[in-house]
């Protein structure tokens, strides 16, 4: 069968062709019954936007660079760059990102959902009327941020990480569960029994924490029977005294921890020495040239990989929220450092 053209359903619509794209692009100028008309007129001739092509050929004719190669970055800190270092000790997931993007001949430009009198009303038709399709969620603060009130049905969304818990968009994170089954693991198969989790900060507390504690209790189940478990440390804030409670009834040999720091300093203050007493394991080993053994998690890849997937709801043309999010889980490479006794000693 021939191809539906726009023109085929401007006429049907019985709108200048013009309008119909006007239309389909959800330009504001149009009117709401308009835009129905031409909708569903494109629905009944099967015709779907190339939004990507159109920016192109936008951009052959006027040789001027179109919104629609803009992917938005988007973020919602109290500050605009809460989000990324120093202000924050948390993966930034913006450079490998940014440098897919370019490469797939892309712009990416962040925004900010606290910016001055910004709604999301007003934040999705800024994008509306810069002709922007794609949108890339950033993390955001904590882990129950929510972003139903805004109309995402205009648009291609990947998120990065799991700090947007409503709605669920297709994402890519790190594998939590394997992280610290990997971690628990290790520890095993060098001959500790006693191994002990804790976390002690409120974003390890949630869904995250969830996979975390599953990962690691998938290891416990797998140990000889009398096998000594110690129950996790779950705490919303860094806690001495709790932690020193539970670290002297336990007495774990070693320690798999969602940061190295305080449970350093908690642990000197108590003369206990790493890892002559005791091992420590850092589910958050950013820097493999630290020296601390754990799981390094290479968070650009989370960037780039977003990117990827976003393009690719972009070529199929999928808006909104999915009906049946997918994840991509990356996974972390064990990393031998100076806080953990090799398997020999």
């Amino acid at each position: 069968m021939p191809q539906v053209t726009l023109a085929d359903v401007a006429r049907a619509a019985g709108v200048h062709k013009a309008t119909a794209a006007r239309a389909l692009n959800r330009d504001p100028r149009i009117t709401p019954a308009t835009r129905r008309r031409v909708e569903e007129a494109a629905a009944q001739l099967g015709y779907k936007v190339n939004h990507l092509l159109s920016a192109w050929m936008s951009t052959r004719r006027t040789r001027v660079a179109v919104a629609s190669a803009v992917i938005a970055y988007v973020t919602g800190h109290p500050t605009r760059y809460g989000w990324r270092p120093p202000a924050s000790d948390l993966p930034d997931f913006f450079p490998g990102a940014l440098a897919r993007a370019e490469q797939a001949g892309f712009k990416l430009e962040d925004f900010w959902l606290r910016e001055r009198g910004m709604t999301p009303e007003r934040f999705t038709g800024i994008l509306r009327t810069r002709g922007i399709q794609g949108v890339l969620i950033g993390r955001m603060p904590g882990s129950e941020t929510t972003l139903l009130e805004y109309d995402w049905s205009g648009f291609s969304v990947a998120a990065l990480g799991v700090s947007v818990a409503a709605p669920i968009f297709h994402r890519v994170r790190e594998n939590h569960f394997h992280t610290a089954s990997l971690a628990a693991s290790q520890c095993h198969q060098r001959g500790v029994r006693r191994i002990g989790l804790a976390f002690d900060r409120a974003d390890d507390v949630g869904r995250m924490n969830d996979m975390w504690v599953g990962g690691f209790l998938s290891e416990q189940v797998k140990w000889p029977r009398g096998s000594y478990r110690v129950p996790p440390l779950l705490s919303h804030t860094p806690d001495p005294t709790h932690f020193r409670a539970w670290f002297r009834k336990h007495r774990p040999d070693v320690l798999i921890v969602s940061q190295a720091e305080p449970v350093r300093t908690w642990l000197a203050e108590e003369r206990v020495a790493i890892p002559d007493d005791v091992g420590l394991v850092d589910l958050r080993c950013y820097d493999p040239r630290a020296g601390t053994t754990g799981v390094h998690y290479d968070f650009s890849q989370t960037g780039a990989v977003g990117v990827e997937m976003l393009i690719g709801l972009l070529h199929r043309q999928e808006r909104g929220v999915p009906g049946r999010p997918q994840e991509v889980l990356l996974e972390g490479k064990w990393i031998e450092g100076e806080t953990l006794r090799s398997p020999m000693a």
